[in-house]
């Protein structure tokens, strides 16, 4: 299995609708912000993933297999965010980086904060020719976080 780890620094952006173009065009268009955002998780994942590459020897990542995200949210404030569109917005800033499909990913754990001072959002990324290793590892993780929350009230 493995795994990169990064951070996309600034406030989460959540997906946006598409929006249709005035004039003669009738495609969707996916707004300036929400493309601005999904380009800063795909450059920061291509980092990791040459840091990773960087520091081994042996092949480091590829873009087949099946993969699993813990992201977590810092937002700058205690304002609801739709977590579905923030997923979307990070999913789809990694796609062709870390993966080929975004099928390929089989499970996300999010999780949101409040970080006034430094907002971001920081993924892991768990990758596996193994479905059932990578089931196996996931599951870990939600049990570990479900005593966490246990122990906290």
């Amino acid at each position: 299995m493995q795994m990169i780890e990064f951070t996309v620094p600034g406030p989460p952006v959540p997906k946006e609708r598409a929006r249709f173009g005035g004039g003669s065009s009738k495609r969707p268009r996916t707004p300036k912000k929400t493309r601005a955002y999904e380009s800063r998780v795909g450059w920061c994942a291509i980092a990791a993933i040459q840091k990773a590459r960087n520091q081994s020897s042996k092949s480091v990542w590829a873009k087949g297999g099946h993969m699993a995200a813990v992201l977590t949210f810092y937002l700058p404030d205690e304002r609801t965010r739709d977590v579905d569109n923030l997923i979307k917005s990070v999913l789809d800033g990694m796609n062709k980086v870390v993966y080929d499909d975004d099928r390929q990913v089989m499970g996300v754990i999010t999780v949101s904060r409040v970080d006034k001072h430094e907002p971001r959002m920081d993924a892991r990324v768990y990758r596996s020719e193994n479905r059932e290793e990578l089931w196996r590892h996931f599951q870990n993780i939600t049990a570990k976080m479900d005593e966490a929350v246990v122990a906290h009230g």
